[in-house]
């Protein structure tokens, strides 16, 4: 049997990182220029920014492509190294149960607070009060996975992942296969990023998208989960020959200056053209720029996070608490200020602060020593 992997904290550190901007890409949505109504429902009506914007779709290119990456090579890890059965029963505890429970305790909230803050934007009097009389029990029932899309489909790619590596694990001629080819991508540092960037630069064409796909409905859309089943099923093969994640700390800033490249040529083109004038031009920046950033940021996370850090630790601990919390509070902050002719930025910053403030201290003193601390993440 070969050797337990030893724990790779920058890993942890970026899951908790990519986690966390949950928060900066959800207040930003509310501040931003361009309109967003039919997908967020509150726009700040007095005091918005493009800078927003640039911080949403930046954010939104890479950080949940990372995190699906990372998931990955944690799911194969307990697989391999644990066992399959352990993998599922953890994945099941640690993912499965957490949504279904945050499902049932926020799906109230967050229609308070976005029914407030949408009748706030549209100037009603006693908001909170009128849509407090209006919570009815339907209110109660999760039509949407909202901010928790993510869970679902980890939940279903963990599952759908961990049954092909069952059927396979004794079929060493196509492992052998699999892993040869995963290797031969690796060969060269920028071959790899364009050869991976084929098939996302396909899924956007059937897709007829220039954006990745985010469904938040309780049936399952194959873009979002062909889409993110890409990044994952990568992390899965990566923790086989783990061996390669010491090459993403070479030349990782100039993976990173490639991807922010491809983020601004993108936006330019987005926003002095309509995506079908520009529409490959933009998929081939999305599609390169994407893989650029996963690898750049990821090299960097090694390199400078490689060591154990307690304060690393307890953040990483926090974040799946603060990201299941916080967006009730990141939407209720900006329904109270958005009556108030005051500058975006400091709006923004506001939001940000109350929001990341109240979700670690209700970490700290309700959930890291309880049975809830226990719950999402285990001993």
């Amino acid at each position: 049997m070969s050797a337990k992997t030893k724990r790779i904290h920058a890993l942890d550190a970026l899951r908790a990182v990519m986690m966390l901007l949950g928060l900066v890409l959800h207040t930003s949505t509310s501040y931003g220029e361009i309109d967003k109504l039919d997908e967020w429902g509150f726009l700040d009506p007095l005091n918005r920014h493009l800078i927003f914007d640039v911080f949403l779709g930046l954010i939104h290119l890479f950080r949940m492509p990372i995190f699906f990456v990372v998931s990955g090579f944690f799911g194969a890890l307990l697989f391999y190294e644990r066992s399959p059965r352990r993998m599922f029963n953890n994945r099941f505890q640690r993912i499965v149960l957490p949504f279904l429970a945050a499902m049932i305790v926020l799906t109230p909230l967050i229609h308070l607070t976005f029914n407030f803050a949408i009748a706030r934007m549209h100037g009603v009097e006693n908001a909170f009060v009128k849509t407090w009389d209006a919570l009815h029990f339907s209110s109660f029932f999760p039509l949407t996975t909202a901010h928790l899309w993510f869970l679902y489909y980890l939940a279903l790619l963990t599952f759908f992942t961990g049954g092909i590596a069952l059927l396979l694990k004794n079929k060493k001629s196509i492992t052998d296969k699999i892993r040869t080819f995963f290797l031969w991508i690796h060969r060269n540092a920028w071959f790899k990023v364009i050869l991976l960037a084929l098939p996302i630069f396909i899924l956007f064409h059937l897709m007829n998208a220039v954006d990745a796909y985010t469904s938040v409905s309780m049936i399952p859309d194959w873009r979002t989960f062909v889409f993110y089943g890409i990044f994952y099923i990568y992390g899965w093969l990566l923790f086989k020959e783990k061996h390669i994640l010491q090459t993403f700390k070479k030349q990782y800033w100039w993976f990173i200056l490639a991807g922010l490249v491809c983020f601004f040529i993108k936006a330019y083109l987005y926003l002095s053209f309509t995506p079908e004038e520009m529409f490959y031009p933009i998929v081939t920046c999305n599609s390169l720029g994407v893989w650029f950033l996963v690898f750049g940021l990821t090299g960097w996370f090694l390199t400078s996070f490689a060591e154990a850090s307690e304060r690393m630790r307890y953040i990483s601990d926090a974040s799946y608490w603060v990201y299941l919390v916080h967006l009730p509070v990141v939407i209720f902050i900006p329904g109270l200020l958005c009556g108030y002719d005051f500058s975006v930025f400091l709006k923004w910053g506001i939001t940000l602060a109350v929001t990341t403030v109240f979700c670690f201290w209700t970490y700290k003193y309700f959930v890291r020593s309880t049975f809830i601390g226990k719950f999402l993440n285990g001993k």
